[in-house]
This record gives C-alpha cells, sequence and structure tokens, in this order.
C-alpha cells in the first residue's frame, strides 16, 4: 500500500462521507448538497471549497460539535436537511448507526484505507487518528505557586476544585471520547468497577 497524503486522505474522506445520513437527505433537490461537519470553521470552508473545486457542485455547510450534530440529525429523522456528515468522533457515527441514521456507503476512493478505520458496512469511514491529553495553564499555575498535575489523583487536590474543565459528553465529542476512558481508569486504580463508565455513554 503505497503513501498519501492527509489532503489526499481528506479529499477521498469527502467523497465517501456521503454514507453520513440518509438517502432522503442526500438526493436534495436541485443539485444542492448541505454538509454537517465536525472540523474548525476554517477547515470545513477549506474543504467545502476543495470539493466544490473538483466537483462543480457548491455545498453548504454548518459547522456543528458532535453533540450538536447528533441531536440535529436525531430531531430531522423524519425531514433529513444535510447530505453529508463529515469529521466527528467515532463514538458518535457508531451512536447514529445504532439509531439507524446513517446510510452505508463505500466510496472506490475509500479502498486505500485500512480495513480497520472503516465500517465493514460501508456506515463510516475513518479520516484521521486523534489522541487526548490534558494541558496545563501555566500562568494560572505561577500566579498560584502550584505544580502541575503529575496524576489523576493529583487532579483531586483541594487547590484544583473549580479549576478544571472538560467538553461536556452532552455536546462534546471530546467529552464523549474522553470521559469514560477517565472515569474506568480512575476506577480500575482505585480497585472499583470500571463498567460504570459507560453510563456516561
Amino acid at each position: 500500500m503505497h503513501k498519501i497524503s492527509r489532503r489526499q486522505f481528506t479529499g477521498m474522506m469527502l467523497a465517501g462521507a456521503a454514507s453520513g445520513l440518509p438517502l432522503l437527505g442526500r438526493a436534495q433537490a436541485g443539485g444542492k448538497l448541505t454538509l454537517y461537519m465536525g472540523p474548525p470553521e476554517k477547515t470545513c470552508a477549506a474543504i467545502a471549497a476543495g470539493f466544490e473545486k473538483k466537483s462543480g457542485i457548491k455545498p453548504t455547510f454548518l459547522r456543528l460539535s458532535a453533540g450538536e450534530a447528533i441531536n440535529r440529525i436525531r430531531a430531522e429523522r423524519s425531514a433529513p436537511q444535510a447530505s453529508i456528515l463529515y469529521g466527528i468522533g467515532l463514538p458518535s457515527m457508531l451512536t447514529l448507526k445504532a439509531d439507524g441514521l446513517l446510510d452505508p456507503y463505500k466510496s472506490p476512493a475509500a479502498a486505500e484505507i485500512p480495513d480497520k478505520y472503516k465500517d465493514p458496512e460501508g456506515y463510516w469511514t475513518g479520516t484521521d487518528v486523534d489522541f487526548i491529553g490534558f494541558a496545563s495553564n501555566k500562568k494560572f499555575l505561577a500566579e498560584k505557586g502550584l505544580k502541575a498535575p503529575q496524576s489523576w489523583e493529583d487532579l483531586t487536590r483541594p487547590e484544583f476544585a473549580g479549576q478544571i474543565c472538560l467538553g461536556s459528553p452532552s455536546t462534546s465529542g471530546t467529552g464523549i471520547r474522553s470521559s469514560p476512558p477517565c472515569c474506568s481508569l480512575w476506577a480500575s486504580r482505585r480497585g472499583g468497577n470500571t463498567s460504570s463508565a459507560s453510563t456516561l455513554m
């Protein structure tokens, strides 16, 4: 398998992302194409412009967080308003698939993408692999004379009360992806039941 650039990967996946939403929504009248997209606004605009240049079809896009996209698509179940869902996390795609809100589509261009990054039935195809990490506010730490947390247990120190932020799993794809693993890891280190983390999904 030969290497492909991130730009080529993204271009192929935008073609493949038509698996995103039901056929009723994809077949919009008058050649209209509406995209629900998760990346930053500038990235969405660049991808939409590249699609227009290559296809001759001018799409419109709405930038949504993963939670917003799920809620909107659920609300539009009987009258889909978008054609393509692009750039939200795998847990959200799995949720939409389970809800029967995605149509399968296997883009020929996605043949070069490793199978582990694609749904075998064609309901989703990955665009990238991300990692989730924690960052410390150096200015805050310096002002308070604090040392940056070095462990999960450090996050429970009294001086950090009310100072730790995480996207809400109800609206944030990052929150959805990170909360259950955090809880599972914490529970396992404390000798508790890791299955309780599933209640956050």
